[in-house]
C-alpha cells in the first residue's frame, strides 16, 4: 500500500512549560534525525500537531531504531488518504482485509478528529465507516477488546488509518539533563543503570575501572550495547587503574563538569563518607524481576 508514513507521539514532553517543551522537542527531533541517518535511512521529517511524521520506504527498519528513542511513548505505521469519506472508507476496508477480518472476528473503528475538517464528528465517522466495513466483511462490531481495531486520525487534508500501535520507552530525550558520570564494571545491574539515566535524558560518561582485560572488554562491549539509545551524544568510555573508585569518578566528575555519579550495585556504606558529588543509585527500589525486564530492552 502507498503512502505510508510512522506517526511518533511524545511522552511526558506535553506536561513540561512552553519554553522547556519546545527545548526538549527540538531535542528529542535532533535524537530522531540522527538515530536515522546512523542507520543509512532515507526519510523526510515534520512535527505538527503534537505529532512527529516520519516518510521513509525502510518502515520495518525505521520503527527498529525509533523503539529506541527516549521521549517516545507510541510509534504508529499508518497509511495517507484524503480526508474525503469516501477515500476514508476504502482505505479502511483495505487494512480490514489486510488483516484478514471476516465474519469470525471483531472490530471496531476509533476516529479522531485532530482538526475539524470533515463535518461529522469523530463518533459520526465511527458508525458510518463501521457500518461500511461491516457490510464488506461481515464482521461484528465490538467496542471492548476487537479482533482488530482499526485507528483514524483526520489532520487538514489528509486522514491517516492505522491498525497497530507499538510502546516505546517513553521517559525524556536524550541530552536534556547535563552530564553523569555512570561506573561501569562487568555487572549488570551497572548496565541497566546506565541506561535509566539515559532514559531520564541525561548524558552519560562511562567509567570504568580497570583490573584485568577481560573486565575491559566486557566495558567496551556493555557501551556498545548502550551507544544506540544515545544517538546525539557520542559515548565516550574511560578506562583508568585506581585503586580508590569513589575518588577517581570523583575526578572524572570535576574534569567534565558532571553533575552526579551513578551506581548499579548499592554500596552505600563505603560512598556516603567519602563522595563530595551527588551519587545516585538508580535501582534502589527496583527488583530482580524489573531490573532483569529492563536488561532486556537493551
Amino acid at each position: 500500500m502507498d503512502n505510508k508514513l510512522i506517526i511518533l507521539k511524545f511522552a511526558e514532553l506535553m506536561l513540561k512549560s512552553k519554553r522547556t517543551r519546545s527545548q526538549f522537542e527540538n531535542q528529542l527531533l535532533r535524537n530522531i534525525d540522527n538515530a536515522l541517518k546512523q542507520n543509512n535511512l532515507e526519510f523526510s521529517l515534520e512535527k505538527k500537531h503534537s505529532r512527529i511524521y516520519i516518510k521513509t520506504k525502510n518502515t520495518k527498519k525505521a520503527i527498529k531504531v525509533l523503539k529506541n528513542i527516549f521521549g517516545l511513548v507510541l510509534i504508529t505505521p499508518a497509511v495517507i488518504c484524503k480526508s474525503d469519506l469516501n477515500d476514508i472508507k476504502k482505505t479502511a476496508l483495505k487494512i480490514a482485509k489486510q488483516n484478514k477480518l471476516n465474519s469470525k472476528k471483531t472490530f471496531a473503528i476509533k476516529s479522531k478528529r485532530v482538526t475539524k475538517t470533515l463535518k461529522q464528528t469523530s463518533l459520526e465517522l465511527d458508525r458510518e465507516i463501521g457500518a461500511f466495513i461491516q457490510k464488506n466483511t461481515k464482521a461484528p462490531v465490538k467496542l471492548k477488546n476487537p479482533s482488530l481495531k482499526i485507528g483514524i486520525e483526520i489532520i487538514d487534508d489528509q486522514a491517516h488509518l492505522f491498525s497497530e500501535t507499538i510502546r516505546a520507552h517513553e521517559g525524556l530525550p536524550v541530552g536534556v539533563s547535563g552530564k553523569v558520570i555512570c561506573l561501569i564494571s562487568s555487572k549488570k545491574e551497572d548496565l541497566v543503570a546506565a541506561w535509566l539515566m539515559l532514559r531520564r535524558g541525561a548524558n552519560i560518561i562511562p567509567l570504568h575501572i580497570k583490573t584485568s582485560e577481560t573486565s575491559e572488554k566486557e566495558f567496551l562491549k556493555n557501551i556498545k550495547l548502550l551507544e544506540k539509545f544515545s544517538p546525539s551524544s557520542k559515548l565516550k568510555p574511560l578506562v583508568i587503574k585506581s585503586k580508590d573508585l569513589l575518588l577517581a569518578a570523583e575526578q572524572a566528575a570535576k574534569k567534565y563538569n558532571a553533575k552526579a555519579i551513578i551506581l548499579g550495585t548499592t554500596n552505600i556504606k563505603n560512598t556516603l563518607k567519602v563522595s563530595k558529588i551527588p551519587i545516585f543509585y538508580p535501582l534502589i527500589s527496583l527488583d530482580k524481576k524489573t531490573i532483569s525486564e529492563f536488561l532486556k530492552e537493551i
